[in-house]
């Protein structure tokens, strides 16, 4: 297994914020630096975060936005208490975290194309599987759906990966004019 893939094999840990930034209006991304002996992470799994001992809320899923050594990032929707907390903590914080979850991609390395297809804040998921798949050398093409340019969340990175991005938009502000499942 790579290490860029690597999580600390404890389930339950702290990991202490690098970063907490703005990427839209109401979306931010979090980098958070691991410590501990390492496991893998597949692409499609999550970690559920709390605040600290603290905060009354319960833990919140997040998708793995990337992983590189001991460095984490999440992509999160301010929608509620828990995420506006999350917006306000700065560098230098810790948050709880337990993972990785969930069963992840079953990669099928004989397709001749992989054909990516999120919305909205479920395209962060997406995310750390399109980087596999291009590291792994095959052919992705990617459909990327929001109601407005504004919430276009993870787009300048998977530009960056990816040369055929299509886009929808509800309001058609930017690319098809629709859902992405039309585009699709």
């Amino acid at each position: 297994m790579p290490p860029h893939l690597f999580f600390p094999s404890k389930m339950e840990h702290l990991a202490k914020i690098i970063s907490n930034k703005p990427m839209a209006p109401d979306a931010r991304k979090i980098q958070l630096r691991l410590s501990g002996s390492l496991t893998p992470a597949q692409p499609g799994q999550f970690g559920h975060l709390r605040l600290d001992d603290k905060n009354p809320l319960l833990r919140r899923p997040f998708s793995i936005y990337s992983i590189d050594r001991n460095k984490l990032e999440i992509v999160y929707q301010v929608i509620g208490k828990g995420t506006s907390l999350m917006s306000r903590l700065k560098p230098g914080a810790t948050l709880n975290i337990l993972g990785p979850l969930g069963q992840g991609f079953q990669i099928n390395r004989s397709n001749q194309l992989s054909v990516l297809v999120g919305g909205g804040i479920g395209i962060a998921g997406l995310h750390l599987l399109l980087k596999r798949l291009i590291r792994a050398g095959k052919p992705v093409c990617i459909f990327i759906g929001a109601r407005s340019k504004s919430r276009l969340y993870c787009l300048p990175d998977i530009k960056k990966l990816c040369s055929d991005v299509h886009i929808a938009t509800e309001d058609g502000s930017a690319g098809y004019k629709g859902l992405v499942t039309e585009l699709l």
